[in-house]
């Protein structure tokens, strides 16, 4: 018992540590990248940007720890894609002017992006409930983390009213709150239900139909 304790507080601890580096570096790209495109894009131009280059670099994470550049791309696509979408939802939100729609837009861009992340994390266990697991704890994490982040950026920009140096930093820690969180959750829903193993016990070998 001890041992599988063990085994899963590691892989949810890699996976976040990995989910908040990728976050800092990737939330010092798109601001860097945002600001370079300026007002030649429009406010819906600014938010694809934001969402497909965050969900791109979400989703390569898990492919990255594991080495498998099959797994960062199919990861890393997947996040752009749902990025791109869950940016689509955030526009219409915003575009309906409510005093909390800045919010509900965060979490819709990232709910979306990291159901997709969970979602084709879990595809290949081919089974409908542990998809189903991959999907919720990937809808979960997103929201949860883009959340987090979100008000601990309005509150360090409201206090410490920063200066450019200082601001860029709050800026990477948005992300790697985002990325921690995110993977933190997926992480435990992929140890726990996506990737589940049972232990066959009193056989030589085991054949499988895949």
């Amino acid at each position: 018992r001890i041992t599988q304790t063990r085994d899963t507080l590691t892989w949810v601890l890699r996976r976040s540590l990995a989910g908040f580096a990728t976050g800092l570096v990737g939330w010092w790209v798109i601001p860097a990248v945002s600001r370079a495109a300026g007002t030649n894009l429009s406010q819906a131009g600014h938010f694809l940007l934001s969402g497909g280059l965050g969900g791109f670099f979400l989703g390569s994470v898990e492919g990255m720890l594991e080495e498998s550049t099959i797994k960062s791309i199919r990861g890393g696509l997947a996040g752009l894609l749902g990025g791109l979408v869950g940016s689509v939802v955030a526009s219409w939100i915003v575009r309906g002017g409510h005093e909390t729609a800045g919010m509900a837009a965060v979490i819709a861009t990232w709910s979306v992006a990291g159901g997709a992340i969970g979602l084709v994390s879990a595809l290949m266990e081919r089974k409908p409930t542990r998809i189903a697991a991959g999907l919720t704890a990937g809808l979960l994490g997103g929201a949860l983390g883009g959340w987090l982040g979100y008000q601990m950026y309005a509150s360090l920009m409201d206090i410490a009213k920063p200066e450019w140096g200082l601001k860029r930093m709050i800026e990477g820690s948005t992300g790697a709150i985002l990325g921690a969180v995110f993977w933190a959750i997926l992480g435990l829903g992929e140890k726990l239900f996506v990737f589940k193993r049972n232990i066959v016990q009193n056989v030589s070998y085991k054949e499988c139909e895949v």
